[in-house]
């Protein structure tokens, strides 16, 4: 399988730094969205969870926001939170993914992870088949 590749505006890597970046001490997160085939949209999340190594998502939030972007024609393409150093995808983050991908029938979701130690973003596409790495091309 040939390495999938995603495209995020330079703008939002920039906000995903300010945001994601500024809670060092905690896990947080966020949704991303797309139009033309690019990352445009980020939605910060600070979670409802206050527990460092883990991100519990403000849904209700987050499906207020998706309901904005769907009247925007802005794509929902993916989740990000934040890991302190951890490069991989956890467990917990797998059986949510795959919550995701049940509830909604979709064949697959992206998850990407901004790296606190080395403010470093990741981007992994997890299927019902496994977890790929992908390429982000930033525009």
């Amino acid at each position: 399988m040939d390495k999938t590749i995603l495209k995020i505006s330079k703008e939002i890597l920039i906000e995903i730094e300010k945001t994601i970046g500024g809670y060092p001490d905690r896990e947080t997160g966020g949704i991303l969205g797309m139009q033309n085939e690019i990352i445009t949209q980020f939605a910060f999340d600070a979670g409802i969870g206050v527990e460092r190594n883990s991100y519990v998502p403000d849904t209700g939030f987050l499906n207020r926001e998706l309901s904005e972007w769907i009247l925007g024609d802005i794509t929902f393409n993916g989740l990000i939170h934040s890991h302190a150093c951890n490069r991989e995808l956890s467990r917990e983050d797998l059986v949510y993914a795959d919550q995701i991908l049940q509830a909604n029938g979709t064949d697959y979701i992206n998850m990407f992870l901004w790296i606190l130690s080395t403010e470093t973003l990741l981007a992994y596409r997890v299927t019902r088949f496994g977890v790929f790495v992908c390429e982000i091309q930033y525009v």
